[in-house]
Formats: C-alpha cells, sequence, structure tokens
C-alpha cells in the first residue's frame, strides 16, 4: 500500500468519496439534495468541483489517496487544523461551485436553485 497526495486524475475517485461521505448513513447527503441530479450527474460536477481553479474543502489539494497495487482503495480529506469552519471554508466552497457552473454552462437560475437547496439542507442537517 502507498499513501500519496492527490492528483487531478483522481478526481472520479474523489468524487465518489465526498458523494458518499456526505451521504454517511442516510440514503442522500448534501450534494444529492442541492443538485437535485442522478448520482452519475452528480459525480460528474463533483469531480469537476475537485479540479477548479478555486480551492475549496474539496479540491484534490485537501486529499491524501491510498493506493493498493497502484489503484486508489480510500481517500482522506486533510484540511488544516487552523480556519477549517464553515465559514471559512463556505466562500471557497461556493467559488468552486459557480467555477463549474459557469463553465458546463449551468443556468443562473439552476444554480440559484442549488444555493437555496443546499442552504435549506445544511439548515436541517446542522
Amino acid at each position: 500500500m502507498t499513501i500519496r497526495s492527490a492528483r487531478p486524475d483522481d478526481a472520479a475517485f474523489i468524487a465518489v468519496t465526498i458523494l458518499r461521505s456526505m451521504r454517511g448513513y442516510r440514503p442522500h447527503g448534501w450534494f444529492d439534495v442541492a443538485l437535485g441530479w442522478p448520482e452519475a450527474e452528480c459525480l460528474d460536477f463533483i469531480a469537476r468541483v475537485a479540479v477548479a481553479r478555486a480551492v475549496s474543502m474539496w479540491h484534490v489539494s485537501q486529499f491524501w489517496i491510498a493506493e493498493v497495487d497502484g489503484k486508489p482503495g480510500a481517500a482522506l480529506c486533510a484540511v488544516p487544523a487552523a480556519g477549517t469552519g464553515p465559514a471559512a471554508w463556505r466562500p471557497a466552497a461556493w467559488r468552486a461551485i459557480e467555477e463549474v457552473a459557469s463553465a458546463t454552462g449551468l443556468p443562473a437560475s439552476e444554480l440559484d436553485a442549488i444555493r437555496r437547496r443546499g442552504a435549506y439542507t445544511r439548515a436541517c442537517w446542522v
């Protein structure tokens, strides 16, 4: 087994890790509800967020990968201990989401809907 920093080519694996970790024991997590899309589309969007120029808590630079036989087997998000609260990371997360939305041609109305659903979801689960 090898432990290494995540790379951009790990984005799809990290997207699965993010989606599953946000679900926890629930059938749906924050991205499922905020995006409101089928799983494959959610995973594609999250993978794009993971490699966006805007560095968020979901960016590949925040992850370590455990490889088994040269293939990713596990991922760990390794954000710094200082400045990791919601107030510090929420603006960066939205910058990454907005960047990907713009790059993929997502209409402003859909981005607004994602923001509303995301705020509602966060309020319900916090």
